[in-house]
């Protein structure tokens, strides 16, 4: 499970930038295995970043990581999505309860807009109201 703080951390984290959004199960796809899948998203970073200009040995240094969480993990035993963040002396990989969208992104920052939703759903909220005639403070939360 992701925190504010973690969200924090991987925005001080600068690229290149790998990120990867993997659900677990799938009902309508081809890939029913949760480790294939997983394995393919890794096979699709390996062609973003090779298309990117990055050369084969570093490739493989940015891919190894995620090549053992695929191989080491035990997919029995978990459900929701796996996220994978990479750059050069970073890598976090986590699971998540909810099923994302399958995506795999390269960039300068790590693509983090679509996990912000959940993470905000389970805090209240403050909301400024501002007008010429007056000035309104509410509180909000997700009901």
């Amino acid at each position: 499970m992701l925190t504010h703080d973690d969200i924090a951390r991987l925005a001080h984290v600068t690229g290149p930038c790998l990120t990867i959004f993997q659900p677990l199960r799938d009902d309508g796809s081809v890939l029913a295995n949760p480790k294939t899948r997983v394995v393919a998203a890794i096979q699709e970073a390996g062609r973003l970043l090779a298309v990117n200009g990055m050369q084969p040995e570093e490739c493989d240094e940015m891919l190894r990581p995620l090549s053992k969480v695929a191989a080491n993990t035990d997919w029995a035993a978990v459900k929701g999505s796996l996220i994978m963040f990479r750059a050069p002396d970073f890598i976090v990989a986590t699971f998540v309860s909810e099923k994302l969208e399958p995506r795999v992104h390269f960039g300068q920052e790590f693509l983090v807009l679509p996990l912000l939703p959940d993470l905000l759903s389970k805090h209240d909220f403050w909301l400024l109201a501002l007008s010429i005639n007056a000035v309104k403070l509410y509180l909000g939360t997700l009901d």
